[in-house]
């Protein structure tokens, strides 16, 4: 059974009542011109996943064995049998078995083989092998299920881009990469807010010349005087929109959060798929602006407060709405997408999460414990990091629950 028929059986099913998980007919799907486009008004799932209230898995130590105390964690990954791999700013990869008892450890500070300068990204690819990336260096490594050190390739920056990071990459080794910054060629008055044009750059498993995808909407920036001197300078829009990148198997997603959208599309760029969700927009209120701006005028003095107020006077003004999701996407092992909600200032440890399967249906939503940042799941685990009230960091997984 080809993929389509089998989506256009699953929507079947759930309209004449055969998902009894569920308490509506299921998400509306329909093509417009060869693309699939599937619309969740609710969750297919009637009880919200959720994880356990204790983590079974937790490692990290404040002192110690120095094999469990983490300098900055870039990644986690947790393979078939129950072992952990951890990132770490050490440059080292550490491997945990499933109870977390240190394994062994490899890579490490260097230029040569299986060793890092700046890992700035990590995660799993098909077979379980794992994959480096120095954003700096611009330096892709590939690593087996035990660490031992595969083959490393340098990709060159594109003319007009600016600090690539690896989002992803396809199951034939491909990799995706996106600009992890902003820069506008004329940054000067009036005040204004422009939304930058961006592409994509998707490297074979050498490297080489890129295949340019997009161009795509890219973030809202603010061009507004400077706090001191004279002239203009650029910045985020305070509650501006964005558009993040992800890639994995066959597609990548392209997710404009000025609306809650997940544009689906081959590795060669060409739209297949989306997939929306009902999603009301949340208004930014005077008080979430000033929430936002609080941690600034904290540490100054009345003068400095006073400085201050005057140039957030001068900002832009907000958009009247939050953004529709948040920051991160996030693959799990089973191919569902995993989709932070946006975060208001004075939530910001919340963590909140927007599940879609492969086919694009809106399973569920849940939450996280705070403060817990996602790096890998399963089908009835979560994998990530959190920070204790000393900022030490420890790497725990949590049992997934999913009630009928």
């Amino acid at each position: 059974m080809n993929h389509r028929k089998a989506l256009l059986l699953t929507a079947v099913a759930a309209v004449s009542g055969c998902a009894d998980r569920t308490e509506q007919v299921g998400p509306l799907v329909r093509d417009s011109a060869g693309v699939r486009i599937v619309e969740s008004r609710n969750p297919v799932w009637a009880a919200p996943w959720r994880v356990a209230a204790e983590p079974t898995v937790s490692i990290g130590a404040r002192e110690g064995d120095e094999a469990y105390e983490f300098m900055s964690i870039v990644g986690a990954q947790r393979f078939g049998d129950g072992r952990i791999v951890v990132a770490d700013d050490t440059q080292e990869l550490r491997f945990f078995d499933g109870e977390g008892v240190f394994l062994h450890a490899v890579g490490g500070p260097g230029d040569g083989p299986g060793e890092f300068r700046r890992i700035s990204q990590f995660t799993r690819l098909p077979h379980d092998t794992l994959f480096a990336f120095e954003m700096f260096q611009l330096k892709g490594s590939i690593l087996d299920e035990n660490g031992r050190f595969v083959r490393s390739f340098s990709i060159e920056q594109p003319t007009g881009s600016f600090r690539l990071m690896s989002v992803g990459a396809f199951a034939n080794g491909d990799l995706l990469l996106a600009p992890g910054a902003f820069s506008l060629s004329r940054v000067d008055g009036p005040a204004r807010v422009e939304r930058e044009q961006q592409s994509t750059y998707r490297y074979g498993p050498e490297g080489g010349e890129p295949v340019v995808l997009g161009p795509f909407a890219g973030r809202e920036i603010a061009i507004h005087r400077r706090l001191r001197g004279e002239g203009f300078i650029e910045g985020p829009r305070e509650f501006g929109t964005y558009t993040k990148f992800i890639a994995s198997g066959d597609h990548f997603v392209v997710a404009d959060n000025a609306t809650y959208e997940m544009q689906i599309y081959s590795p060669d760029g060409v739209l297949e798929a989306i997939f929306r969700r009902n999603h009301d927009p949340v208004p930014v209120t005077e008080d979430d602006v000033a929430a936002l701006r609080a941690p600034r005028l904290a540490n100054r003095d009345e003068d400095g407060r006073r400085e201050l107020t005057r140039y957030f006077r001068d900002l832009p003004t907000p958009p009247e709405a939050m953004p529709r999701f948040g920051w991160y996407l996030q693959f799990d092992q089973a191919g569902n997408l995993w989709v932070i909600e946006y975060e208001r200032p004075s939530e910001s440890q919340q963590r909140r999460w927007t599940v879609f399967d492969p086919d694009g249906r809106w399973l569920t939503t849940l939450r996280l414990p705070d403060g817990f940042d996602l790096m890998d799941a399963g089908d009835d685990w979560v994998l990530g990091r959190v920070r204790d009230e000393f900022d030490v960091e420890y790497v725990q997984l949590y049992e997934l629950i999913k009630e009928e």
